[in-house]
């Protein structure tokens, strides 16, 4: 007996199968975007990916290319300076900064400074606006004078030109000054140049010639005061290091690229669900239980069409992820794995949900904004550092939500140069290797869910199970056949056991306008099964003539 009804199910589900892919064939057009729907959201993803730059800034603790104070200076075809005031003292210490600057060019081709005098700074500020690219620089004298008094003067830079870093900010950005060494440029060909001003503002003092010019008065002065022939000695500039920094757009892609994931992933849910519930609605269900087809086999056919189509899409998925490298120090196996798992838990989420709806357009639609809505869970984490790990551990039991905390745990742990492999599979509250147990267990809570569901949810058939069945010892122990029993009606028009073995059998009661009239009596009605692809139901009953 245990064999025939292998055979009868096995018989079942290859004729289910066959049907399955026949109506997958003839919807051509769902089909299509059921593959090509998912891709063309991925695709989206991975440009967002490539287009972010990488929030994980590294620490850099070695010096980067090195300049000589005045070299730059040297390089620049345009040594005009203008200066206010014009006096004599002014001029004569200029002079004398000429001076210092020729001996330490020691005769080299280099061009002369030209100092470009005005009365006042309204003049320098008139002749600046109508041509700003005449003056790429200027220094601006206190009274009394640089010879006889103290040395005060402001320097100005072109901001046109050179953009110098206001002096109200002490520090730069941490993103600023971590240019990579082929971004450097060399001025010589022996020594290359400090990172440029454009991605680190301070070296603007160094590019624009401020800190030259400085050097220049400041060397003026004490040679002036010290009445001796001091030379600017050779000075080497290097950047700072930098310790390690997450940049804030960090945030960014922790909020958009695990939701889109779950998006693009999920959408077949909307299809799966039209089918099913179609089936529902059409009646087209109820008709193959009543030929006998049996539930598990119904769902059995749909998972294992699923099943092959979330397999290629998975792989193709993972293929494009890997090529275009948005993971690049993960394992592609572990990847691979989470989202296979990931999709057949929604398969399963899917039939979950089939037996409160009886409309699929409703179904498709609502399904696939459920999946969604259970993936925000996922900003608990994102915005609350703190949250514990069992909180982690539980909201993860959604199997969208876990599957966005684990794509998220793996993009930080790629971006940071690490990537997530065997050795590292249970680090962190909500370890990676924990979502994979997760989304396995997903599958299996999801598809009981989804027996039970479909057993105790009334329809418009009514209900088919008490909403307690499955904790009767009667669903668990197998129950003896029973016999047949041939029932008779008394003349009062109550029916009865005509062999009494059981008195409490439950029969329909007979109404009282008919009471008296019985002219057929129906004994030993019972209900048996041909062997066939669909099984066959037939009748078997006595009559009995009064």
């Amino acid at each position: 007996m245990g064999e025939k009804q292998h055979s009868v199910y096995l018989s079942q589900l290859k004729a289910m199968l066959k049907r399955n892919i026949l109506l997958k064939k003839r919807e051509k057009r769902k089909t299509t975007a059921e593959v090509l729907l998912p891709l063309y959201s991925l695709s989206i993803l991975i440009i967002m990916k490539l287009v972010l730059p990488n929030p994980n800034l590294p620490e850099i603790d070695t010096p980067r290319g090195e300049a000589e104070l005045l070299e730059h200076f040297r390089m620049l075809n345009n040594h005009t300076i203008a200066i206010v005031p014009n006096t004599t003292q002014t001029m004569e210490f200029l002079r004398k900064v000429t001076s210092l600057w020729d001996s330490i060019n020691n005769g080299r081709n280099i061009s002369m400074i030209t100092w470009v005098p005005f009365e006042t700074e309204k003049d320098l500020l008139r002749a600046y606006w109508m041509n700003p690219e005449s003056i790429p620089i200027a220094v601006l004298f206190d009274d009394p004078g640089p010879i006889e008094g103290q040395l005060k003067y402001e320097i100005r830079t072109n901001p046109s030109l050179y953009a110098t870093p206001p002096t109200t900010s002490l520090y730069s950005s941490e993103l600023a000054c971590r240019s990579t060494a082929k971004e450097w440029y060399t001025f010589t060909g022996v020594l290359p140049a400090i990172e440029g001003g454009d991605s680190c503002p301070v070296n603007q003092y160094y590019f624009s010639g401020f800190l030259a010019l400085q050097a220049l008065l400041d060397y003026t002065k004490i040679r002036i005061d010290t009445n001796s022939d001091l030379k600017i000695p050779q000075l080497l500039l290097e950047m700072f290091p930098k310790k390690a920094h997450t940049g804030t757009w960090m945030v960014v892609i922790r909020v958009l690229i695990p939701i889109y994931m779950v998006t693009s992933l999920s959408q077949f849910v909307t299809y799966l669900l039209i089918l099913i519930v179609g089936e529902k609605e059409n009646k087209i269900k109820e008709g193959m239980k009543i030929m006998g087809l049996k539930d598990s086999v119904f769902w059995l056919s749909w998972f294992i069409i699923y099943g092959i189509f979330v397999l290629f899409l998975t792989i193709v998925c993972c293929v494009l992820l890997f090529t275009l490298k948005v993971f690049q120090n993960t394992n592609f196996f572990l990847i691979f794995m989470l989202v296979l798992l990931y999709s057949f838990s929604i398969i399963m989420f899917g039939f979950m949900i089939t037996p409160f709806f009886d409309k699929s357009r409703t179904a498709g639609i609502l399904g696939n904004f459920i999946v969604i809505i259970m993936s925000l869970f996922y900003f608990i984490q994102v915005f609350f550092k703190e949250s514990s790990s069992v909180v982690l551990w539980i909201i993860s039991l959604l199997s969208s939500c876990g599957f966005a905390l684990a794509m998220d745990n793996a993009l930080v742990m790629d971006l940071s140069g690490r990537g997530v492999n065997f050795d590292n599979l249970w680090e962190g509250a909500m370890p990676f290797g924990g979502s994979l147990i997760l989304m396995a267990l997903d599958i299996v809570l999801y598809g009981l869910l989804a027996y039970y569901l479909d057993s105790v949810v009334p329809s418009e058939h009514g209900v088919k199970r008490h909403p307690l069945f499955c904790f009767k010892p009667s669903y668990w122990c197998a129950k003896k056949r029973m016999q047949r029993i041939p029932l008779s009606a008394n003349g009062d028009g109550s029916v009865h056991s005509l062999n009494n073995t059981d008195s409490t059998i439950d029969v329909e009661p007979v109404s009282r306008e008919m009471r008296g009239r019985e002219a057929i009596k129906i004994v030993d009605l019972y209900k048996s099964f041909h062997v066939s692809n669909f099984q066959t139901l037939c009748f078997e009953c006595s009559l009995l003539p009064l």
